[in-house]
């Protein structure tokens, strides 16, 4: 469901690409990187620990949600305006949106909690299809800039985080849960590999327009859409379904066979997104766009290898923030900032060879994640063990 919604971003991306000029596509890219962004930076951590203590959308979490939202989003808005002159109607729908998507991430862990995986991933991605309305509204209203666009994104979002907290609520699991206060060390880790994750996912384009120009920004942004939104719909889908899965096993068998048939799909899904991806990419580029941007082999080989690294990093993340301990997401959560800190590093070096040194400098630091999350995954699966609660019934018949 995650890689079709890809395809429906890649499509409304190239729909778009066509109708905007490059520097109005590049600002639409950028305002996208930014609300994404701020729905990470938005729950500070405790969508991970809802998953993890299966919590109720009880009016403590609303509050909570509300709170930090608007903080976050508030952060989001600022630095924009301070790091990219960003223009005030531009500013505004950065707001809405930032906090409107942020409180819908707490009601989609709900969701994910109850395992209403279908309804979650609707109402998560539904961006990916509202961006499809978007050209025959730039026609209907005879606009070419990219404010329309960001408009009806920030409606969306509303909308969507409205209807998401009403259905989370009217079906509680009743289990009982701690109190919020007591899972802030635990969110603070899982906090910091959010953000370092999605930062990750968009330092391609906060860093593009800093150091290269917006033209080059919308040039990555379609091929970003086109070759690498499969991959990563196929990276937001493990952590969506593998993770609650995971914590919902009961022995070492339900984990071995969980991982198994997950990974069995990504692998077949990836293998038929590489084969897509090469087959269409080139032909819609100078066919549908007309040769406006240009997009070399090199550049599309590398946004695929760098998906397919984060597909891989997905699988193995999952597994540390299902089974890792407290300590374990600590230490994940500081290799995750150091990650960080070298994508930016090395894709600030690379912008001398142009966007495949960017992009290739931001997948440097997704290897590195990478294979430290795989260490710390096989760490917490030799040493996860289900609790009392957990642990299968014996039979008295």
């Amino acid at each position: 469901m995650l890689m079709a919604g890809g395809f429906g971003f890649a499509i409304a991306n190239v729909l778009l690409a066509r109708v905007l000029l490059s520097s109005e596509f590049g600002t639409l890219s950028l305002f996208l990187a930014l609300i994404q962004l701020g729905l990470t930076l938005g729950p500070l951590g405790l969508d991970l620990a809802i998953i993890r203590h299966r919590l109720d959308a009880t009016a403590e979490l609303k509050r909570w949600a509300l709170s930090t939202s608007f903080a976050t989003g508030l952060l989001v808005t600022i630095a924009a305006w301070l790091l990219y002159g960003i223009a005030a109607a531009m500013l505004a729908c950065i707001l809405v949106a930032a906090v409107a998507s942020s409180f819908n991430r707490f009601g989609i862990s709900v969701l994910q909690v109850q395992q209403r995986f279908g309804l979650s991933l609707l109402l998560g991605q539904v961006h990916n299809y509202v961006l499809l309305l978007g050209v025959p509204l730039l026609w209907l209203i005879d606009r070419a800039d990219a404010l329309p666009v960001m408009i009806m994104i920030g409606v969306s979002y509303v909308t969507t985080c409205v209807i998401g907290w009403r259905l989370a609520a009217a079906t509680p699991l009743g289990s009982g849960q701690a109190p919020l206060r007591s899972l802030v060390r635990e969110s603070v880790a899982g906090f910091g590999i959010a953000v370092a994750t999605q930062a990750l996912w968009q330092l391609e384009r906060l860093v593009i327009p800093r150091t290269l120009s917006l033209e080059d920004l919308a040039t990555f942004a379609v091929v970003a859409a086109l070759a690498g939104s499969p991959f990563r719909m196929l990276q937001i889908g493990i952590g969506h379904t593998l993770l609650p899965g995971l914590r919902a096993c009961r022995c070492r068998e339900d984990v071995t066979r969980l991982i198994r048939r997950e990974g069995g799909i990504v692998c077949a899904a990836s293998a038929a997104a590489v084969v897509v991806v090469l087959a269409l990419t080139p032909w819609i580029v100078q066919e549908f766009l007309m040769g406006r941007y240009d997009i070399s082999l090199a550049l599309l080989l590398a946004v695929i290898l760098t998906g397919l690294v984060k597909v891989c990093n997905g699988l193995v993340s999952a597994i540390v923030q299902a089974f890792g301990s407290t300590a374990a997401l600590a230490v994940f959560n500081l290799m995750s900032f150091l990650g960080l800190v070298v994508g930016v590093a090395c894709a600030a070096y690379a912008a001398r060879f142009g966007v495949v040194g960017v992009v290739y400098g931001v997948g440097v630091a997704w290897l590195a994640m990478t294979l430290a999350a795989a260490l710390l995954a096989v760490l917490a699966l030799r040493t996860w063990s289900p609790t009392p609660e957990e642990a299968p019934v014996a039979s008295t018949a």
